[in-house]
């Protein structure tokens, strides 16, 4: 594998990540996820804070935020709650995924409907 290709896979920063040594998703990445995706926060439940991501007034994706003592409690569930592979869901977190390109991945896999079908749609 080439080094590019490499790059491709590492982060930057005070969570930098090789290709074999992919931190826990906790409450931070959490948090911060929701906050790059413009999350609604509903703070109403007891164990745990869910956010709500919308697109165009639709609602996409839902997730839960432990709130527990320990900051470093795994939010494996966070992956599969956005249609990402792990990877990416700590990119979103923590590196150079945009909202804008999770859309897009949205979009490509059928989860969010397209610009042009809205349009067609009409």
């Amino acid at each position: 594998m080439g080094r590019s290709l490499l790059a491709n896979w590492q982060c930057y920063g005070p969570y930098s990540v090789g290709k074999t040594d992919m931190p826990t998703l906790n409450r931070d990445h959490a948090r911060a996820i929701a906050k790059k995706l413009r999350a609604t926060i509903d703070k109403s439940g007891k164990a745990h804070d869910i956010a709500y991501i919308y697109h165009n007034g639709v609602l996409v994706a839902h997730f839960g935020i432990r709130r527990g003592s320990d900051r470093n409690l795994p939010h494996g569930h966070i992956p599969d709650a956005l249609h990402l592979r792990p990877r990416q869901t700590l990119n979103l977190a923590i590196c150079t995924l945009t909202r804008e390109q999770w859309i897009q991945i949205m979009t490509d896999a059928g989860w969010i409907e397209s610009e042009e079908s809205e349009a067609e749609s009409d």
